[in-house]
């Protein structure tokens, strides 16, 4: 999947997302978000996870502290989020590109673990690092 600014200077962002019902065995666990990511000249890239209920976001997390710009190949992005509560309905998951740039995501995709197997996910919440082989097409 791609987004590319359409314009040089674009005042404004392009995002992708997907939503997904919770189910009972997703109560009490953690959510891991994980996704390879490749960008050329982007302002901003941001991953996010929000875990909603009844109309509102119960809890989430995104890379707006760990900012995503610039031009790379190849990382894996993760963010973890959790434990899901009882009152979950929802997750929702994605990225967007603020302002100019392209960005290209591979796999991206959502994983239920318990709390042992998400304390393995180096330096979290948020992570960017390079992945092991050279399993994925450059896009360049």
């Amino acid at each position: 999947m791609c987004i590319g600014a359409a314009k040089i200077k674009p005042d404004g962002w392009g995002q992708l997302r997907q939503i997904l019902k919770t189910t009972r065995d997703m109560r009490g666990r953690y959510v891991h978000f994980t996704t390879l990511v490749a960008a050329r000249d982007a302002d901003l890239i941001r991953f996010w996870v929000a875990i909603g209920g009844t109309g509102a976001r119960v809890m989430g997390g995104d890379t707006n502290q760990t900012p995503v710009h610039g031009t790379f190949r190849w990382l894996q992005a993760d963010i973890v989020v959790g434990p899901v509560p009882l009152g979950a309905d929802h997750i929702s998951y994605g990225f967007l590109l603020w302002g100019k740039g392209d960005v290209w995501v591979l796999d991206p995709h959502i994983e239920v673990n318990t709390h042992d197997e998400v304390r393995n996910i180096p330096t979290l919440p948020v992570t960017l690092k390079t992945p092991l082989g050279e399993q994925t097409h450059d896009p360049f």
